[in-house]
């Protein structure tokens, strides 16, 4: 949609937003079936009303269909705390990079544990896309849980081949980020205290 057409649908989405409450009994049915910029526009207006109907609570999902449709449900499950955990972690394991960001974002401000060990399972294991990898560490950083520590040093150390001594990786934004995230929020735990170590005495400017 063209710049004019997409401020006519805000404009008009503002004016029903203006009803309140008593808009929501009567979105929950016109959402099945429709096509997804219609469900699109239908939880964007949701997600502007004061509260979400209970019908709408009990009935919406995470849509495996357009992916503005998905993102707009996924801001609408958060909203209430009976799903937003399940919203997060399916936001996060996205193939959607604009879904599993919002899911990133909305773990920083707090999470379960299962979905943090998730978020640390997909960074460990790389599958994470390249765009998310720091944003998905910054995530994580500040929870104070021993296996964030660890799965920070893994991101910005690894052993040699022969005599598994401890060096830093490759400089990447995410092993930069991690190493970052220990000097400021672990620089008490003893395992990090190798890796910050390895940091001081490294001649690369960067690190």
């Amino acid at each position: 949609a063209g710049g004019g057409e997409r401020a006519d649908r805000r404009r008009l989405l503002d004016l029903l937003a203006e009803f309140g409450d008593e808009v929501g009994p009567y979105i929950a049915p016109r959402f099945t079936g429709a096509e997804w910029y219609v469900q699109r526009n239908l939880l964007t207006l949701l997600n502007m009303l004061p509260d979400i109907p209970e019908t709408v609570r009990l009935r919406i999902q995470l849509p495996d269909v357009h992916p503005r449709v998905r993102q707009e449900a996924f801001k609408l499950l958060l909203r209430n705390p009976d799903h937003r955990d399940r919203a997060i972690a399916g936001a996060v394991v996205s193939d959607d990079i604009q879904t599993a960001h919002l899911g990133l974002l909305a773990a920083a401000d707090g999470c379960s544990p299962a979905v943090l060990h998730l978020i640390l399972g997909r960074l460990r294991s790389g599958t994470f896309d390249p765009d998310l990898r720091l944003v998905a560490v910054r995530a994580v950083s500040t929870r104070p849980e021993p296996a964030v520590c660890d799965c920070l040093t893994d991101l910005c150390t690894s052993r040699t081949r022969f005599l598994r001594r401890l060096r830093l990786r490759t400089r990447t934004p995410e092993g930069m980020a991690a190493l970052a995230a220990l000097a400021e929020h672990w620089h008490w735990h003893p395992a990090a205290a190798p890796a910050l170590a390895l940091a001081e005495r490294t001649r690369d400017e960067a690190v």
